[in-house]
């Protein structure tokens, strides 16, 4: 007898943009101090170029370890931070950030899930897999 096998849905797309961003953020702040003062507590994972742009959002070349301090800082002095942004980054690897952030991106649900369990294996995290299921 033929049993039917079906693949379990993936999760609804803002899940997965949840998941995505905690991923990230995990990763941009595990073990790591502020880069612009060296502090090592109230570490934030800031974007360099806004998380409303798709195509960066998810690049973790896209985002410095910042305390509170130097986050609030970033966001009220954006020249300063973009000339900071470009020392840190060197001028060659934050030229080739912006242009990925001009791509027009629009991630499809398989997409997001298979670079969900890529970050969650850099973070040693257990992940549950779409599973085959038989009916």
């Amino acid at each position: 007898m033929n049993k039917a096998k079906f693949i379990a849905p993936l999760p609804s797309r803002k899940h997965l943009e949840k998941e995505l961003d905690k991923a990230c953020s995990l990763l941009c702040k595990k073990g790591r101090v502020c880069i612009r003062c060296g502090a090592k507590e109230n570490i934030e994972d800031a974007h360099i170029i806004s998380r409303q742009n798709h195509a960066v959002r998810w690049d973790i070349e896209n985002r410095l370890p910042l305390c509170n301090d130097c986050h609030c800082w970033a966001h009220a002095n954006p020249i300063f931070f973009e000339e900071f942004v470009k020392n840190t980054l060197g001028e060659l690897k934050y030229e080739a950030l912006k242009q990925r952030s001009l791509a027009i991106r629009m991630w499809k649900r398989e997409e997001m899930h298979s670079y969900l369990v890529v970050l969650k294996r850099q973070l040693g995290l257990r992940f549950s897999q779409r599973k085959t299921m038989e009916v």
